[in-house]
């Protein structure tokens, strides 16, 4: 799951029916960072009522929080176009979202792996239609039962676009290099475009 927003996954949650409220009771019809903090409560009366009994299992490319330093914003909102000064106030605007959430829902989920994933959607997935986040880079590896290749393997090639900060947060080449390491593989090399880090 991959995303280019930051929007906690509230276009998202709007298209399945979820209604946000601002303190004068009306639905808010668009959805955004700009109007975030204008919600003050979700109603859920009109939520797209074939999903609630399905057992959703979200394959996130990353294990990052919602909020925080390394939450969704301060990790990967310059990439999405957000300079420095927005930062800040977009990820407070985030982290009081959550707490509506959680006071709504009665379940606390922006401190889960994976619910900063794809600017928030793993959140928005997890507390709205309880959704279980799981590392997309470990359950891909065990499909194709990647430790079997690890045996009897001396080196192991890996390819990332940029191999920077965000490759730690639990990338595929950063899950390969783990595992690696636990079959004693004695070497691992990334074949990147760009990089900021030249050992993981």
């Amino acid at each position: 799951m991959v995303s280019g927003t930051n929007d906690v996954g509230i276009g998202l949650l709007q298209a399945l029916g979820v209604k946000f409220l601002n303190t004068e009771n009306n639905a808010i019809k668009l959805c955004n960072l700009e109007n975030l903090s204008q919600i003050k409560t979700i109603n859920l009366d009109d939520f797209e009522p074939r999903i609630k009994n399905i057992n959703f299992k979200i394959a996130c490319d990353v294990n990052n929080v919602l909020y925080g330093v390394n939450g969704a914003t301060f990790t990967f909102g310059k990439q999405k176009g957000l300079d420095d000064n927005q930062l800040k106030d977009i990820d407070n605007k985030i982290h009081s979202f959550a707490k509506l959430c959680q006071n709504s829902l009665n379940k606390d989920i922006a401190n889960k792996a994976g619910s900063g994933a794809a600017g928030g959607v793993g959140f928005a997935l997890a507390a709205f239609l309880n959704a279980e986040l799981v590392s997309g880079a470990e359950l891909i590896l065990d499909i194709i039962n990647f430790n079997n290749y690890l045996n009897n393997c001396d080196i192991v090639i890996v390819g990332e676009g940029k191999m920077d900060k965000q490759s730690l947060c639990g990338k595929i080449p950063t899950i390969v290099a783990q595992r690696a390491k636990n079959h004693n593989v004695k070497k691992v090399i990334a074949i990147v475009g760009g990089y900021e880090l030249r050992v993981i």
